[in-house]
């Protein structure tokens, strides 16, 4: 890659990340603080993490497909709205009429 397609490269990039953190501010305003975030965030993740990095070290046949395909479907089911009876995620933006 040229030295010009580069660094438009990464101006794009810049200007993207720049109206990302951006819109974390409206996020971070709406949900509370940035610790929050975080631990909700990380209690969505952390599980099923631990179940790809344990089916990657005790499933010898596991590929990409698979792998990918159940950390979606975990995340998924753990993330389940709060109006259903099992969920406890609750939603960051929701409309009162």
């Amino acid at each position: 890659m040229s030295n010009q397609k580069t660094c438009n490269l990464l101006k794009v990039l810049t200007i993207a990340l720049g109206c990302v953190h951006i819109g974390l501010v409206f996020v971070v305003q709406k949900f509370g603080t940035i610790v929050t975030i975080l631990l909700t965030l990380l209690g969505l993740t952390s599980g099923p993490m631990l179940g790809l990095f344990t089916m990657g070290m005790l499933v010898p046949k596991a590929n990409q497909t698979g792998a990918i395909a159940g950390t979606v479907i975990s995340i998924v089911c753990v993330a389940v709205p709060k109006k259903t009876k099992w969920g406890y995620f609750t939603p960051l933006f929701t409309y009162q009429a």
